[in-house]
């Protein structure tokens, strides 16, 4: 399967550094920057014939694909971002700061609202059931895209914090079959 994903357009939490996770914010009107972003996705992904086209459940990835004037995309939960628990609602810098070297080097020890070996088992589940498509599009989060990263990269989410990935990026992944 080659996975496009493309991480959803900017929220106000986003703007401010505050973890959202699985808050459903609703995304600000896209500035001339992220048109020219999109303009510049679009032109990569004009051509290609998507077996699917997939958000999450979350408002901010059905409104970015509505950007992009997709419409006909499906709802698929495993592709909701990581529930964050007590850290949603409150600055990213928080949460790294108290829970240190074990966000960076060891996440899958860390349980937030949602375990992050559950959030692995997750994404795990999501490629196996879409491992047969041949061109996938989703609209989705950015601790998602970082860890589906690491999958590809490694084969857990365990290096997912190496990652940087932008508002309105684009990436494409590829997960062979078996």
């Amino acid at each position: 399967m080659k996975l496009h994903l493309i991480r959803h357009l900017p929220t106000e939490w986003n703007q401010r550094g505050i973890l959202q996770g699985s808050r459903d914010n609703p995304i600000l009107p896209p500035s001339a920057a992220m048109r020219s972003r999109s303009e510049a996705n679009q032109v990569l992904i004009l051509d290609l014939a998507f077996d699917l086209i997939l958000t999450s459940e979350l408002q901010r990835t059905q409104q970015s694909a509505a950007a992009y004037d997709i419409h006909n995309f499906r709802v698929e939960p495993l592709l909701n971002e990581l529930n964050f628990g007590p850290y949603e609602g409150r600055p990213k810098a928080e949460m790294i700061e108290e829970l240190g070297a074990a966000w960076r080097e060891r996440p899958r020890s860390i349980t937030l609202g949602e375990a992050i070996v559950a959030f692995e088992a997750r994404l795990l589940r999501f490629i196996e059931q879409y491992r047969s498509a041949e061109t996938v599009l989703a609209f989705a989060h950015g601790r998602l895209m970082r860890a589906l990263c690491s999958i590809a990269a490694t084969g857990d989410v365990g290096r997912m914090n190496d990652y940087q990935i932008a508002n309105n990026e684009l990436l494409v992944l590829t997960f062979e079959a078996g």
